[in-house]
């Protein structure tokens, strides 16, 4: 049943009427990467991230996943120069 917020109930997004923010990883054809998530805090919250640490971490590891990031270049001369930027 929709909440009385809304009028449909496809925006009634988690079914309780209750909403929570949620952070999800796409992938250069467009998906989602659903490996990347937060299931260690919630069963019910895989994409819910409670604070800065654990969702900077996802975020690395998703670029590690997909190449972009290496954790051995630890500063900005290290990026510009793996990546040939100018920051």
């Amino acid at each position: 049943m929709a909440s009385r917020y809304c009028k449909f109930w496809l925006f009634d997004v988690d079914g309780r009427g209750k909403y929570y923010p949620r952070v999800f990883f796409i992938n250069p054809n467009g998906s989602i990467d659903y490996e990347i998530n937060n299931a260690g805090f919630s069963p019910m919250y895989h994409y819910y991230y409670y604070d800065a640490d654990t969702l900077y971490d996802n975020m690395v590891k998703y670029l590690e996943n997909h190449g972009l990031y290496d954790r051995g270049l630890v500063d900005v001369d290290d990026i510009e120069s793996e990546f040939e930027l100018d920051l």
